[in-house]
């Protein structure tokens, strides 16, 4: 059983239930995963994200909104971000702070990593000392 710290990316593939929010959740259960671990700004991050996707695509408004909904419902621990600025700094020269504090927060806790962002799991395979799923 090990749980992960996950990305809004992940996240918001896994909420829409996309093919990769399948294969997002294939991981997650095979893992058997129980709780999903995130900097506390995941949420608004991924409430942008949808957002962004339901004004870009009327027909995926409902879908969108019912993904921000079941959004608090999720199991997850949401980490004050304080305690990582010295690493987030750290990696500034190949990720941007709001996407740093996901890589730091893995080393912290010692687990991995899941994303779909493939930049973010490009530039952390490069400088950090975390593992990384990315799908």
């Amino acid at each position: 059983m090990t749980d992960v710290v996950i990305d809004a990316s992940a996240l918001i593939e896994l909420l829409l239930a996309t093919e990769i929010g399948g294969a997002v959740g294939a991981e997650l259960r095979r893992l058997e995963c129980r709780v999903l671990h995130a900097p506390g700004h995941v949420v608004a991050e991924a409430v942008q994200g949808l957002r962004g996707i339901a004004m870009g695509q009327a027909d995926l408004s409902g879908p969108c909104e019912r993904a921000a909904t079941h959004l608090s419902g999720l199991p997850m621990r949401l980490w004050d971000t304080r305690p990582l600025i010295a690493r987030m700094w750290q990696l500034r020269a190949n990720i941007s702070a709001y996407d740093a504090a996901y890589p730091a927060l893995a080393e912290v806790t010692a687990l991995p990593l899941i994303t779909t962002d493939r930049r973010l799991a490009r530039a952390v395979l490069g400088s950090s000392r975390c593992e990384v799923l990315a799908l």
